[in-house]
């Protein structure tokens, strides 16, 4: 048994959010149809004009001229900076200030210098410049996104686990959610935990991780064609099912908890699903 779990990211200017659902080897799982979240499509262009006649006296050795642009986003700051044109991951640099490093289209590795959004992580967002300094918009479902921290490894999260997004292909992603899919909490925004499969940051391992999730999302027994279900839920063998903790998890009736194909391992604890 096979499972393929749906998790997209802001793929296009049109708006996609979410994480990476690459299928296992082997897996004749058709790619999932993208959601359909709108998001801002800011022109991320940078004025090139520049001053065409060489200075002939002593050269400036101030900050760089980082001014807005027409489309609102400013050029990157000539400050220090490991990371060109601006870092992603905090701590953030390359940008002037009142800017942030964001990749304003969502569905390109570009990254520009813009002003920030009002949403913190784990606040509500419809695409990435709707989110705060080194932050990103994933989704919770087909219309609806979360803020996330930008992460290149484990070690940037308090989670331990960074997740791949699917525009990224650069060794860049998004911080997993620390939520309990048996209980269904703690997730803001209306939102309620449940699993997924994916892959992380930097390996590329495929992994299950615990994601909150739109409850209008696939409910129990509903089927999940493209991978995703509800809070609470695992999609297995083409329905939505309730997620059970091993390997004595309490199932409904005469329901038991049975392990996943491959084993849903989330840190020290495996979940299954009630069948």
């Amino acid at each position: 048994m096979r499972l393929v779990v749906s998790l997209c990211i802001l793929l296009t200017a049109c708006g996609r959010i979410g994480y990476s659902s690459s299928p296992l080897a082997g897996d004749s799982s058709p790619t999932p149809p993208d959601s359909g979240a709108p998001v801002d499509a800011a022109d991320v262009g940078t004025d090139a004009t520049r001053d065409a006649a060489p200075d002939s006296g002593v050269t400036d050795s101030g900050p760089a001229d980082s001014g807005l642009t027409d489309s609102g986003i400013t050029s990157p700051d000539a400050g220090m900076c490991d990371e060109a044109p601006c870092r992603l991951v905090a701590p953030q640099c390359g940008c002037a200030g009142g800017t942030v490093c964001q990749r304003p289209g969502g569905d390109t590795t570009l990254r520009a210098c813009v002003a920030p959004g009002t949403s913190d992580v784990g606040e509500a967002c419809l695409g990435n410049l709707a989110c705060q300094e080194a932050a990103v918009c994933v989704a919770t479902g087909f219309s609806s996104g979360l803020c996330h921290a930008y992460c290149a490894s484990g070690a940037d999260c308090p989670t331990g686990v960074c997740l791949e997004l699917v525009v990224m292909s650069e060794d860049i992603g998004a911080c997993m959610d620390s939520c309990d899919p048996v209980a269904g909490s703690p997730c803001a925004g209306g939102t309620g935990c449940g699993i997924g499969y994916t892959r992380n940051v930097p390996d590329r391992d495929f992994i299950f991780a615990t994601r909150c999730l739109d409850p209008a999302l696939p409910a129990l027994d509903q089927p999940c064609p493209v991978g995703a279900c509800g809070p609470a839920l695992v999609c297995d063998a083409g329905s939505c099912r309730q997620v059970c903790e091993l390997p004595a998890g309490t199932c409904p009736g005469t329901l038991t908890c049975r392990s996943l194909s491959p084993r849903a391992v989330v840190g020290a604890r495996e979940y299954g699903f009630c069948g």
